[in-house]
């Protein structure tokens, strides 16, 4: 174990596990619990909350001299200052006009933690590992919040065959223990990262791994009942992308409809058996013969296509009076009290137009990347570049899904896997341009 932990590129591990595991804490909560009432569950959220810093403290003490923040990269150099920038910017402007929430200090924290965990895996060559690990850890959290959503959708309380919308009170299993319960949208985001690579790896398989397929059937079943359109809409874009690589592979036709049918009939048949089998327990606890057609289907405004989210966008071009810098992290609470639901905007209203200018640099690096990738240097599909192909269709995911949410502009889940995704994508394209 020891010997294990004093290797520079496990020990980025640990520390990450960490970051991953504080991704819902709110800072003032967690130590007012705290100080009132001692319990393991505040005593847990306190252990959440300072053991990222203990671990990276701990980390930079024992690696300091391996510690490079430059990469071989002059352009991956160039999209780590304007990241760093657009972070200070946030960091002062949060001072100057918030009074600096501890919790935003901590969230532009984390983040930093995170970019130089990647750097050094970067340096290092590890970071294939390490979003292997981040898919790891999100499907550690998307089974717990999943299975019970799951075990929920199949009791007696719940009145719909669909999952779309807020969480009942009564999935707060475990009270205290999270400050921020995931919506149906943010599930459903989850099992389609952690579906892609499974799609991609079913593809050019010999033999099916029970368990990636059970993974697979499981996370298709929760992105369908879970409803989020983005979600949706993303699903049906990468099921082309499979269906033109099957077809692209060197096998007898009826091998590829075979691979067709297993990746897609098989899910769609399971999927659509538990949605019957919900609404045969709807008829017979209602006692009638057909549903409601929002039974089956979330219930959409038909007054908007946005969920207002239209509204709330204006609000903030309107009401934002620090046009250029913002008005620090989470300036869209600030300004209208809730999510801007769109990255741009998100930095907008944070950053000014200085930091939706940084962003959007480092956005155009990303598709430009991904796209080369893609339609140049990795055509076909294989066992050696299908982690890598998910990599570039997960940052495209993430990037459609940023116009309806603030995503990875801000530390959580979104900006974990983006990062992880990102720098495994630079480092097989720095390694390309110098060979």
């Amino acid at each position: 174990m020891i010997k294990f932990l004093t290797n520079p590129k496990h020990f980025t591990g640990v520390v990450l596990i960490a970051i991953w595991f504080s991704l819902d804490i709110y800072v003032p909560n967690v130590l007012h619990n705290f100080a009132e009432t001692f319990s393991l569950v505040n005593l847990f959220n306190i252990v959440r909350l300072v053991v990222p810093y203990i671990t990276f403290v701990i980390f930079v003490l024992f690696f300091y001299k391996k510690l490079n923040f430059k990469t071989g990269s002059f352009k991956l150099n160039l999209i780590l200052t304007v990241l760093i920038l657009n972070f200070l910017v946030q960091l002062i402007t949060s001072y100057v006009y918030q009074d600096i929430s501890i919790n935003n200090a901590n969230l532009i924290m984390l983040s930093c933690m995170s970019l130089i965990l990647f750097v050094f895996d970067f340096n290092f060559g590890n970071s294939k590992k390490t979003l292997i690990l981040s898919w790891f850890v999100l499907f550690t959290i998307f089974s717990w919040f999943s299975l019970v959503m799951f075990q929920w959708y199949f009791s007696p309380e719940n009145q719909t065959a669909n999952l779309y919308g807020g969480w009942p009170s009564s999935f707060l299993t475990i009270p205290g223990l999270t400050e921020n319960i995931p919506r149906s949208s943010g599930i459903g985001r989850s099992s389609l990262m952690l579906a892609i690579p499974i799609m991609l790896y079913l593809v050019i398989a010999k033999r099916i791994n029970l368990i990636f397929y059970f993974i697979y059937n499981y996370c298709f079943f929760i992105l369908i009942i879970t409803q989020s359109r983005i979600v949706l809409f993303g699903f049906f874009l990468i099921s082309f992308v499979v269906t033109y690589y099957v077809f692209t592979l060197k096998l007898k036709t009826i091998a590829k409809i075979k691979k067709i049918i297993l990746i897609f009939l098989v899910p769609i048949l399971i999927t659509f058996g538990m949605i019957a089998i919900k609404t045969a327990l709807l008829i017979q606890i209602e006692n009638r013969n057909i549903l409601n057609r929002d039974i089956l289907i979330r219930k959409v405004d038909p007054t908007t296509i946005t969920s207002n989210r239209f509204r709330d966008w204006k609000l903030i071009l309107k009401k934002n009076n620090n046009v250029l810098f913002g008005n620090g992290a989470m300036g869209d609470r600030w300004i209208i009290g809730q999510s801007a639901s769109n990255l741009i905007l998100y930095n907008y209203s944070s950053s000014g137009i200085i930091g939706v200018l940084l962003f959007a640099i480092f956005l155009f690096r990303s598709f430009f990347v991904c796209s080369k990738i893609l339609l140049f240097d990795e055509k076909k599909i294989s066992y050696n570049n299908y982690i890598l192909l998910s990599a570039c269709y997960i940052q495209y995911f993430i990037m459609g899904r940023s116009l309806v949410e603030s995503s990875f502009a801000i530390f959580g889940i979104d900006f974990l896997v983006f990062f992880a995704a990102y720098f495994f994508m630079e480092q097989y394209y720095n390694k390309k341009l110098n060979k």
